[in-house]
């Protein structure tokens, strides 16, 4: 018996360090992929792009809306899967202990379904809008930075504070709406599962009094029933960070599908290559000579 314990704990830590390994290695590789293809579609841009594009966009594309979908697919991915591993297996054991008490049970999973819908609505609605004043933020503090010397020979420090005092108050008050949603969303999903576990003790006390059913399986049955909402919270937070990480991937994803304005013919790429990998060898001569007719 010591032994397969043993063996059991070693498969266990095995397993969480596998989770843990995949999860890192999926957020940096994914971070620095989505970067790489991101600076590589910069440099294709022509310079009109950069006139009308302000650059704390960009910045807030390649930093922070990054991360942001690295970190939630990388860790998102594994609590998935161990959430719902987990809520089949526990399922599948309710189902075998007292199916007609499991059916009673799983009757909050439709209405569960419901409010997750509504709210990922409002949630992603929120965060789509704190994600785009982020980057006008971001875009303010470049400004700001870059142009403090026009700031001051103006003397318009006073208009340019109000106008990022009313970027800054767009973002607190989206923040805050956003956050709203998700505390509302978690706590009704934990209410649902009360309310679950308040029926099966109902209908499993009724059978224990009739005895039809034994007190130690309603024990084991009301331990299950716990079990499997607990996940289920942990899943209905993840979707949560996820309705940010959507808006996140959204900009990011319009970064990379902004085709560039100039694009050689496949005749001009085929003889002098691209800007990643010319063929200098077939490059004419540049002969510096610039010249101004009918100006």
């Amino acid at each position: 018996f010591a032994a397969a314990y043993i063996g059991f704990v070693l498969f266990q830590v095995a397993c969480i360090f596998s989770f843990i390994r995949f999860a890192n290695r999926t957020e940096i590789g994914l971070c620095h992929r989505i970067r790489k293809l991101a600076f590589a579609r910069l440099q294709e841009q022509p310079f009109s792009y950069y006139d009308h594009t302000p650059v704390g966009y960009l910045i807030a594309r390649m930093t922070n809306d990054t991360q942001r979908l690295g970190d939630t697919v990388g860790w998102g991915l594994v609590d998935l899967l161990w959430g719902g591993c987990y809520v089949i297996f526990t399922a599948v054991t309710m189902f075998r202990l007292n199916w007609k008490m499991t059916l009673v049970v799983l009757a909050v999973v439709p209405p569960i379904a419901v409010i997750s819908v509504y709210f990922q609505k409002k949630i992603l609605s929120s965060y789509r809008t704190v994600r785009k004043t982020n980057s006008k933020i971001t875009g303010a503090f470049n400004e700001g930075i870059m142009g403090a010397k026009t700031t001051k020979t103006l003397v318009r420090e006073e208009a340019s504070c109000e106008e990022f005092y009313a970027l800054t108050g767009t973002m607190r008050r989206a923040s805050v709406r956003a956050a709203l949603w998700s505390a509302l969303f978690l706590p009704l999903v934990v209410s649902l599962g009360s309310i679950s576990t308040a029926l099966a003790l109902v209908r499993g006390g009724g059978l224990v009094f009739a005895a039809v059913l034994d007190f130690g399986t309603l024990a084991a049955f009301i331990s299950y029933t716990t079990q499997l909402f607990d996940p289920i919270q942990q899943l209905a937070n993840i979707l949560a960070e996820m309705q940010a990480a959507q808006a996140s991937a959204e900009r990011v994803i319009d970064l990379l599908d902004t085709k560039p304005d100039i694009v050689d013919t496949p005749e001009v790429t085929a003889r002098f290559g691209t800007a990643f990998a010319p063929r200098k060898e077939n490059w004419p001569p540049i002969e510096g000579k610039v010249e101004f007719c009918d100006v």
